[in-house]
C-alpha cells in the first residue's frame, strides 16, 4: 500500500518518519480484546510472615519482595493449618479434622453421626446442640456445614474460606481464634481480604 495513502488513511496532516508511521500502523491494527493475563497475587513480605506465625508455620525463605499467595497457601497447606473438603467428601470423613481443630482452638466438641451414609450429624459446643448434614448426591454446599458451625463458636472463634477455593469442586477453610483474627485483620488486612471470606 503507498505510504501517501496510508497517510491519508491515518488521517494525517503532516508527513511522518517512518518510524513514525510504523508505530502508528501497529497501534491501530493491535488487537485490544486480547486481555492480558492477570500478573500473580503477590503477598507482602511483612503480611506473609504475620500470616505463617499466626498458624505456627514455618516462615524462613520469605523473600523480601513477598511471596506468591498460591505458594503462601501451600505453605499453610503443608502445616496442616486448613481444613479441605473435597465434593466427594463424606460428613464422616472431615468430623475428626474439625474436632481436631477446635480442640487445638480449646473449644471442647464432639459430633455424633447418624444417618445410612453417616452424613448428618448432632454437634455439641458448650451446651449448645446443633444439626449437620452433608450429602454430595444432593449437592449439598459444604459452606452451611461451616456456617452452623461458626454460629457456635461466634464468641471464641471462627472459620474463614479461602477465597482461592471459590469455583473449584472442593471447599477450604481456615480457623482462628476472634482474637487472632482481629490481629491478623489489623497487621495485614488487604491480604487477609484477599485470602479469605468470612462466613
Amino acid at each position: 500500500m503507498p505510504v501517501r495513502l496510508i497517510r491519508k488513511l491515518l488521517g494525517l496532516e503532516k508527513p511522518l518518519t517512518n518510524l513514525e508511521l510504523l508505530q502508528r500502523t501497529a497501534k491501530q491494527c493491535s488487537n485490544p480484546t486480547v486481555p492480558k493475563p492477570p500478573p500473580p497475587q503477590f503477598i507482602p513480605h511483612n503480611d506473609a510472615i504475620a500470616i505463617l506465625e499466626t498458624f505456627d508455620c514455618p516462615n524462613r525463605d520469605v523473600a523480601d519482595t513477598g511471596i506468591a499467595l498460591v505458594d503462601l497457601e501451600d505453605r499453610l497447606s503443608n502445616a496442616g493449618a486448613d481444613l479441605v473438603v473435597d465434593w466427594r467428601s463424606s460428613l464422616q470423613d472431615v468430623t475428626p479434622i474439625i474436632t481436631d481443630t477446635l480442640d487445638r482452638l480449646r473449644i471442647e466438641t464432639s459430633i455424633d453421626l447418624f444417618g445410612d451414609d453417616l452424613n448428618e450429624a448432632t454437634i455439641h459446643v458448650a451446651g449448645k446442640t446443633a444439626g449437620l448434614k452433608y450429602v454430595p448426591r444432593d449437592e449439598d454446599d459444604f459452606d452451611s456445614v461451616i456456617v452452623t458451625i461458626n454460629s457456635m463458636i461466634q464468641s471464641t472463634a471462627s472459620f474463614r474460606k479461602f477465597r482461592s477455593c471459590e469455583g473449584t469442586d472442593g471447599w477450604c477453610y481456615a480457623a482462628l481464634s476472634n482474637e487472632l483474627w482481629a490481629r491478623l485483620d489489623s497487621t495485614a488486612g488487604d491480604s487477609v481480604d484477599s485470602m479469605f471470606v468470612a462466613l
